[in-house]
């Protein structure tokens, strides 16, 4: 190989390295900045992975209910989900959304917020 054919592959392996990397920003937040966030981004996706019975009994305002373990839950995630978006996450415990969110950065969300310790977590801060 010649020296210019070197520098030549080089810089084109720079250039898929940079137009290749993401922004992506994923943060596991506590209730109170999880509820800040939500305020500062209000049209952004808010993502309930409980059962349908616990997201009836009682669920964050705006949140829209995946099951996880329902059989198509990947399916309904990735057509929930606008890649530019940001998207909020919680389930009862915070295994779930866990889980939820490795997935999400696979599908190359721009930013993921998932509440640290799920729903369980915000009823004890927020509705004692």
């Amino acid at each position: 190989m010649t020296f210019q054919s070197l520098i030549l592959v080089s810089l084109l392996s720079i250039i898929v390295a940079c137009t290749t990397s993401t922004s992506q920003t994923v943060e596991v937040v506590e209730p109170q900045e999880f509820k800040d966030a939500l305020n500062k981004h209000p049209q952004a996706l808010l993502l309930d992975l409980r059962t349908p019975e616990e997201f009836q009994d009682a669920h964050i305002s705006n949140a829209i209910n995946i099951d996880f373990e329902s059989d198509d839950f990947q399916s309904q995630l990735k057509s929930a989900v606008d890649t530019t978006s940001i998207v909020f996450i919680y389930c009862r415990t915070g295994n779930k959304s866990g889980q939820t969110n490795t997935m999400l950065q696979d599908m190359k969300i721009d930013s993921i917020i998932e509440l640290s310790n799920g729903f369980e977590s915000w009823q004890n801060r927020f509705e004692e």
